[in-house]
């Protein structure tokens, strides 16, 4: 289940484009790191893939207020989809 919107997703394959195509630039490769699919953002490392994902934390009393974000990171070997590790870590101060 993606937690994107197609309108946040479509802005979030630009960045993923972006970021491929400095690397291209940068390295002088035909290799795009990054990956943009079901919502999550990866970056290949190697043999490692690490992903991530966010979503909104609201105030318990008020649904209205942000408060912050959560990340949960996901980190697998790039050719296999066994999860080696999979973490939450608040993105901003909660």
């Amino acid at each position: 289940m993606s937690l994107l919107t197609d309108e946040a997703a479509m802005s979030l394959q630009q960045l993923v484009d972006y970021f491929n195509d400095r690397f291209e630039s940068e390295h002088q490769s035909n290799f795009r790191p990054f990956i943009l699919e079901n919502g999550w953002v990866s970056g290949i490392f190697g043999p490692i893939r690490v992903s991530s994902v966010f979503a909104p934390v609201h105030h318990a009393a008020n649904h209205e207020q942000l408060i912050g974000h959560i990340a949960q990171i996901s980190v697998t070997p790039y050719d296999s989809s066994r999860r080696i590790r999979s973490l939450f870590v608040c993105a901003e101060p909660c």
